[in-house]
Order: C-alpha cells, then structure tokens, then sequence
C-alpha cells in the first residue's frame, strides 16, 4: 500500500499508529494476515496523513485491483516527477521445470536523490520460485549497483523503499545461493541467470530516476577502470558524481575536466576519513568525456 503526498515522517507516535492502520485496513478489505500489508509512503515532511482520505482511498484502490493496472500505479505514486518509470523482463532459468521468469517493476523519484536512496519508492514483482535469503541476497548486489550509484542533488530524504515480492508461479526449480552437489557446496547457476534480469531491471529504473530528475537536463554516467577493488571505484566514482561543480559544468555543457580532478581528490580524503584504503596516483589518472581524452597520465 502506498501514498503520495505525505510522507507521514516525523509524525511521532501518530505516525506510526497511522501506518499501522493503514496495514491493518488493508488487511481487513484483502483477507489477509496484517503482517502480508506492505506500507510506503512519500511527498511532505511533517505532516499528519489525512486518514479519511486515506481510509476511502484504501475502499477504492481494492475495487480497482487488477494484473492489467501496473501503469496506473505507476502514475499514482508520483510526486514531482514528470514521467512514469517502470519495466518488465523475462529471462529463462535453464535448468528443469518451466524456463520462464518474470520480473516487473516501478518506481518513483526526482528530487533529494542521492547514493544510498532518497525519496524513492520502487517495487518489483517476480513470479519466480526463489529462496528468501536467494531473494534477500540478489537485491542486496541489484541495489549496490544501481539505487545507490545514482546523484540528483546530493540530498538524502526519510523515506527510501523498495520493496520486491516473489510468488513462486513461474513453476522454475527453487533458486538458491547454493546447491549441493556431489557432497560439495555450489554455486546455484540459476542465481546467477536471475541477478543478471534483477540487476537490469533496477540499473533501467535507476538511470529513469535520473533522467527526470528535478531541474535536470542533462544525463552523465561516471565510469571508473583501473580500480584494484570494485568498492573503490564505487567510492571515487560516487566523489566525481556527486560534485556540484562537475554538475554545473555539464548543465552548461562545459569541459571541465579539473572539476574531475577535484572530485578524485575528494574521493580520496573522503577514504582517507573513513579509513579505507583507495590509493590514487594521479600521475597515472586519463580522463575521457565519451571517446575524447582531455587529460592524459594526471
């Protein structure tokens, strides 16, 4: 269940009686048990939900249910956005039982975006047959490599949610991390064929977020090679990304690639203070904008 238009944070205890009502309403008009009712809300800080509406809208939205209204959803949880944001796959899971898997998605954002989530509601659906901790630990590794890789201004909000469910009607062999065989602990193949579909899904929604966010005009991806570790790059990549300098440079379409240099050096004290390791040698930095270099060996 989800609203838009009040974030219900930083309502104090009211709040939190509000959401739980909410679960608790939409249990009742379901059948089903109260802990099944998943709760999201966004939109302004500080405000107490109007419950009424709320309470009516909760009525309304049960009549409306059906497998066709995904895009309607998709419409009904924006706040600032200028566009819907959601997408759909099917990947084959090779081994026994049906081959076919379905993973949707959609999700919602466009200002206070930042690495780690803000103000950003996603759900995804899955009809696969997948393990809890398989489910738990593939949008773990999704989510490192897109929802939090994205900037829009810098700004954290309270309120991140994704949400992904799993029903087990794709009829696939269970995915798990791990499969036993001959006595030996595996690798389950079939994990690694659905992270591929999961991590698609999530970096498309990511990269929708961005390209709508507010104010912005224009779309830049931050790729770092030569790391000795991937949480480095992510750590230098995510200084350059979220440089305000860097950004107004490419709002105004503007080269400036001593503005890269700079968010480099930032990633490394912001190492530095967190006691992390990332060395940068920057006798041996080349930057590109697209295919041309603009600085070669620092």
């Amino acid at each position: 269940l989800a609203n838009s238009g009040n974030a219900n944070a930083c309502t104090g205890e009211k709040g939190i009686q509000d959401a739980q009502k909410m679960a608790r309403l939409t249990a009742q008009e379901l059948g089903i048990k109260e802990e099944m009712v998943l709760v999201a809300s966004t939109g302004h800080i500080g405000k107490p939900l109007p419950m009424l509406q709320i309470e009516t809208g909760i009525k309304q939205a049960k009549s409306l249910l059906s497998s066709e209204k995904g895009n309607e959803a998709a419409k009904a949880i924006l706040t600032t956005d200028r566009s819907i944001k959601e997408i759909a796959v099917e990947t084959d899971i090779p081994r026994r039982g049906k081959g076919k898997v379905k993973i949707g998605g959609i999700a919602k954002g466009a200002g206070m975006i930042s690495p780690n989530l803000a103000t950003m509601l996603c759900f995804i659906t899955t009809d696969a047959c997948i393990t809890e901790d398989a489910l738990e630990e593939a949008v773990r590794l999704a989510v490192n490599k897109s929802f939090n890789q994205i900037s829009i201004d810098g700004d954290m909000s309270t309120n991140d949610t994704l949400y992904i469910m799993a029903n087990g009607l794709a009829r696939n062999k269970r995915i798990k991390t791990w499969r036993k065989k001959k006595k030996l602990r595996v690798k389950d193949e079939n994990f690694d064929y659905f992270c591929q579909a999961l991590n698609f899904v999530c970096i498309s929604l990511a990269k929708l977020i961005v390209r709508d966010g507010e104010g912005a005009t224009k779309f830049m991806e931050v790729k770092v090679e030569g790391a000795a570790f991937p949480k480095d790059a992510r750590r230098i990549a995510k200084a350059v990304a979220n440089s305000t300098l860097l950004k107004t440079a490419m709002a105004a379409t503007h080269s400036n690639w001593g503005r890269v240099m700079a968010g480099l050096g930032v990633g490394r004290v912001m190492a530095a203070l967190g006691a992390a390791h990332t060395k940068i040698d920057p006798n041996k930095v080349d930057v590109y904008f697209d295919e041309i270099l603009t600085v070669k060996g620092g």
